[in-house]
């Protein structure tokens, strides 16, 4: 098995990894490939309140980062070929202490 995080890479490292689980699955070295990353409302949460510093004016959890809206069409596409994928896609239930982050989201309040 081969796993990957991709937290808040740049959206092509997905293709990088489809591309290792394709060639490792294809030589016999991997049965399965695994790829955790951000879900659909866990990124709807952070992309527009959590910046990269108290001070800074952009946001550190982008669109043009890696999350599943940039997974899915490549994987749909073909990525990984004949590799078996678990796509895991972590949502805010699942992170300790997001109630700030939602909190902060409906009262439209950047964090630092």
């Amino acid at each position: 098995m081969g796993v990957e995080m991709e937290w808040n890479n740049k959206d092509p490292f997905y293709d990088r990894d489809l591309l290792n689980f394709q060639a490792l699955h294809r030589e016999g070295a991997l049965a399965v490939g695994v790829i955790v990353t951000r879900g659909l409302e866990l990124q709807r949460f952070m992309d527009p309140v959590i910046c990269t510093s108290p001070t800074a004016t952009g946001v550190k959890f982008g669109q043009s980062s890696t999350h599943w809206n940039k997974l899915i069409p490549r994987v749909n596409l073909g990525g990984g070929g004949e590799c078996p994928l678990i796509l895991i896609g972590l949502e805010p239930p699942r992170v300790t202490g997001f109630e700030s982050v939602e909190l902060a989201f409906e009262v439209g309040v950047k964090l630092p």
